[in-house]
């Protein structure tokens, strides 16, 4: 039996609001404008997960916290300065999946702290490119996270360059590209993927220019299993930096093809060193 005219209207009705709701909002994309305040942090909490906030050029001395998936970028040729920012313990700090930060075509973003300048934690998808950290205890700290890729990013005037901790096996963490300078470690990776095999972790250093300050250690691996480091310019210098340091709980990492300055030390277990160019290497490989 057809019901009456009304009950098919409310009928259709309702199945038109149905389909409304499962029709996510189209993303926005709005512009940040620098100014009094926190303008960047303003936008970030008036925005919803799948917008693009496109920042003008300038200053934004504030410390930022990312806890939704975004799009950061900038306008073209822009240059932006986020941070430093009063007394903030991490200038810009992503905590939420599916974030993006890059720079625009021919744009400079550098973000300025005292402690890690960057810290992503907890998080799941974030990705990097072309940005600058400076200062502070860490340029970039990533922890605990999960398929994060940092590309062509700059880390200088820090304590430590990059530091990877608490990597579970399988995450993929990316680092590509760039250059990673710390006074104490260009790179410093601990607790990566206990019990991983030969260079499967899914943690990889490939093709930056890593170093140390003169004292220092270029890249320095603290119970780190599994990592794959290869295709990198790795500092040393008699009397000055020790390019790769491995602990005696750094097993079954692989470093190929990389140029390597001296004097690597390697004190761990099923490690493999192959193709490597520099002058007294290690050249075991299991």
């Amino acid at each position: 039996m057809r019901g009456t005219p009304l009950a098919r209207c409310a009928v259709r009705i309702a199945l038109a609001a149905a389909v409304a709701a499962s029709v996510p909002a189209e993303a926005k994309r709005i512009v940040v404008m620098p100014g009094a305040g926190t303008p960047l942090q303003d936008a970030i909490e008036a925005a919803e997960p799948g917008d693009a906030l496109v920042l003008s050029s300038g200053a934004y001395p504030e410390a930022v916290v990312v806890d939704r998936a975004l799009r950061l970028t900038t306008a073209s040729a822009a240059s932006v300065t986020v941070g430093p920012a009063v007394d903030a313990p991490v200038t810009l700090r992503i905590a939420a999946d599916d974030v993006s930060l890059r720079a625009g075509k021919g744009a400079h973003v550098t973000v300025v702290g005292g402690g890690p300048v960057i810290l992503i934690e907890h998080a799941r998808g974030v990705r990097l490119r072309d940005i600058t950290a400076d200062g502070g205890v860490e340029g970039l700290e990533v922890r605990d996270a999960t398929r994060v890729t940092i590309r062509d990013c700059a880390m200088s005037g820090s304590s430590t360059g990059v530091h990877l901790a608490a990597i579970a096996p399988h995450a993929r963490v990316v680092v590509n590209g760039g250059f990673a300078f710390g006074s104490v470690s260009g790179a410093f990776l601990e607790a990566i993927a206990p019990g991983a095999t030969l260079g499967r972790s899914g943690v990889v250093v490939k093709r930056a220019f890593v170093t140390g300050g003169c004292g220092g250690v270029s890249i320095r691996l603290v119970d780190a299993d599994g990592v794959a480091i290869r295709r990198n310019r790795i500092a040393g210098s008699i009397g000055c930096i020790q390019s790769v340091d491995l602990d005696s709980a750094s097993d079954r990492n692989l470093i190929t093809q990389n140029e390597i300055g001296p004097f690597p030390v390697d004190a761990g277990s099923g490690n493999c060193w192959r193709n490597n160019v520099g002058v007294a290497l290690p050249t075991t490989c299991p």
